[in-house]
């Protein structure tokens, strides 16, 4: 499986605290069949972390590559960024202060959980412009989605890739952001599903358990392609598989 958005990366957020605990991380990782992890701190955090591509970022990302290939050989490890959106995301790619997934065209992006749809979608079309084409992170979490999980049709009809947190098919965020992510898994409105994951002793970043929930209610040609053939088309620059989308009245676009 491939895992494009994490907090695996120590000392930069509210992710990993330690380079030890980014190790623990990594082997827990490892041992539920994750085999490649994009690196995502989150960037431009009005007050919060800003975290804008330094060196800093590249010495610790460089420093856990090299302890990976000793510690854990079987985990592939590449670098993106957490994206809070803002309308000035297309000058901070371009001046490399804010870097997509890989390097790739995909940029990693998140709202406000109390974010209007409007605004939404004024900033993913301001940053498709760029040429850039949007991952949005875990819609299900929005209150907007929550509340109009149909919505996202029209965001996947504009080109956003949707990717969806292995917590929330869990529930381990609550009930309304698990009803929002199994209407959007029902009804094929998701992309990818990652672990969005913190910390060793709470969000782990691992993705088996929330595999084995959709390969037992929707099939396993629909769980590879979300836990592995798409976000490893996301990480080689690729394009997503198509969905055909079915709402609420069970037709199909």
């Amino acid at each position: 499986m491939t895992d494009i958005h994490t907090h695996t990366l120590y000392g930069l957020d509210d992710g990993s605290e330690s380079f030890e605990m980014s190790l623990k991380m990594l082997s827990m990782a490892s041992k539920g069949g994750t085999k490649n992890i994009i690196l995502t701190p989150h960037c431009n955090i009005p007050g919060g972390y800003l975290n804008y591509m330094n060196s800093t970022i590249a010495g610790r990302f460089e420093k856990l590559k090299d302890a990976a290939k000793e510690f854990v050989p079987d985990i592939n490890l590449y670098l993106g960024m957490e994206v809070y959106a803002s309308n000035d995301i297309p000058e901070l790619i371009r001046r490399g202060m804010a870097i997509t997934l890989n390097r790739s065209r995909y940029l990693l992006v998140e709202f406000n959980f109390e974010e209007s749809p409007l605004y939404v979608f004024k900033v993913l079309q301001n940053i498709q412009k760029a040429g850039i084409v949007p991952v949005l992170a875990h819609p299900e979490r929005y209150a907007f989605v929550q509340q109009e999980p149909y919505i996202v049709h029209d965001l996947i009809r504009a080109g956003i890739i949707i990717q969806i947190n292995r917590g929330s098919i869990l529930g381990k965020f609550g009930s309304q952001p698990k009803a929002a992510a199994d209407y959007l898994l029902k009804h094929s409105m998701v992309h990818i599903v990652a672990s969005d994951g913190h910390r060793s002793y709470s969000r782990a970043p691992i993705l088996y358990d929330a595999y084995a929930e959709v390969e037992k209610h929707y099939g396993k040609e629909y769980a590879d392609m979300l836990f592995k053939k798409n976000p490893q088309n996301i990480l080689l620059d690729k394009d997503p598989a198509f969905l055909k989308v079915k709402l609420r009245h069970g037709k199909e676009f």
